[in-house]
This record gives C-alpha cells, sequence and structure tokens, in this order.
C-alpha cells in the first residue's frame, strides 16, 4: 500500500485511510473537530496498540531491569507473620515488580545478565497481576526470578518510528474501522475491497517475521 506523502504523524495515517476509502476531506489533525477527526479519535490509539500487541515488531522491543515493589518471605507465611497483600507479592511467587508506563505486551523475564553474556536462555516464569493491595489498585509483574530484566513491547505513539510495512498495516485497520462509520455499509463493502489485499499482504508480511 504505497503513500504519495510521508507518514510522519497519526492525520497523516488518519488521511492516507480517507484516502483509500474514497472519503472526500482530509483531517487537519485528530482535533480539528470535524466528523472524520471525531471519528478516528475513538479508534486510532487502539488500533495502533493492537497492532503492536499482535506482532512482536522488533523495532517496538525494550528491555529494562525492573523497579522491586515487593518482596517475599522465603520462610514461608506463619503467624504471627501472616501473608499480607499490601505487603507481599501474591503466594507463590518472591517478588513484585513496578509495570513500566509505556509497556503494551511482557515479552520475557530473565535474570539481569552477571560477568558473561547467557548463550542458553531459559524460560522463567511470570504473571501480570492487578495488585489490590495498592489504591488504587496496580498492575505489576510478579515473578521468582530476582533482579530481573523484562523484555516487553512498548508502545510507540511517534509514526516515524515504524516500518513502512507496519504503517501499512495501520492503515488498513484504520480503513476497517472507519469506512461503516463514515460512509454506511455499502460504501464500506466498496473501501474494502480496495484496502484488503494489501492490508492482508502487511499482516502476512509481520506474522512471518
Amino acid at each position: 500500500m504505497a503513500t504519495n506523502t510521508p507518514i510522519r504523524t497519526p492525520a497523516d495515517a488518519i488521511n492516507a485511510s480517507l484516502t483509500l476509502m474514497g472519503y472526500k476531506r482530509d483531517v487537519g489533525s485528530l482535533f480539528d473537530g470535524s466528523e472524520a477527526a471525531q471519528k478516528s479519535l475513538n479508534v486510532y490509539a487502539q488500533t495502533r496498540d493492537a497492532l503492536l500487541h499482535k506482532f512482536d515488531y522488533d523495532w517496538a522491543q525494550s528491555t529494562v531491569v525492573l523497579s522491586l515493589l515487593k518482596t517475599g518471605l522465603s520462610t514461608g507465611y506463619f503467624p504471627p507473620t501472616p501473608w499480607d497483600p499490601v505487603t507481599y507479592p501474591p503466594p507463590g511467587y518472591m517478588y513484585s515488580y513496578a509495570w513500566p508506563d509505556d509497556c503494551l505486551k511482557v515479552r520475557l523475564v530473565k535474570p539481569a545478565p552477571l560477568f558473561v553474556v547467557n548463550v542458553d536462555p531459559q524460560f522463567y516464569s511470570f504473571q501480570i497481576y492487578n495488585d489490590n493491595g495498592y489504591t488504587p489498585a496496580r498492575r505489576t509483574i510478579v515473578s521468582n526470578v530476582e533482579n530481573a530484566v523484562m523484555s516487553y513491547t512498548r508502545q510507540v505513539t511517534n509514526l516515524q518510528d515504524w516500518e513502512v510495512s507496519a504503517v501499512d498495516l495501520l492503515i488498513a485497520e484504520m480503513t476497517r474501522g472507519l469506512a461503516p462509520v463514515l460512509l454506511g455499509l455499502e460504501g464500506a463493502k466498496a473501501a474494502m475491497a480496495t484496502s484488503d489485499e494489501p492490508g492482508k499482504m502487511a499482516t502476512a508480511e509481520a506474522e512471518n517475521r
């Protein structure tokens, strides 16, 4: 799905989608108040993040040392020290870590490397845990890995950091989401006939990585 104009902003992606579906008006921004902009606001961020979550793009991967929140008792929880959700991770886990603000999906959790590179990586279990010991509740990562490092898919909001094929897929997905609400069902069918094939090609490329 080649576009004549470089896609640098959300408005560029929306306008490419509008052109693809045959919509006659462009948006100046997602906040210009037009019907297309208002409808786009409802679906753009969700569509963008859903694609990042679905496909493990290399360019969307980050690795960080996790921030420790809580440590469990290696001796277990017995009176006079019972398990307390405010103080300790959930039973079965020794460590609770903070969820990075830009994290969309956890890919793996592992120990921090020491001295030499680990050439035989192992899987380490973890769980995404909604910790009600905080008010309000916090999303956390719990694991038995001490000093944990996490690789994850980050929320990439700058489209200039996206690969071209991923932007093509975003445009195709936006077309599917916007065409029915802007063109009606019959108009959407015609738009889908135009956008489906490029969208399938971009999807296939992402899935074959």
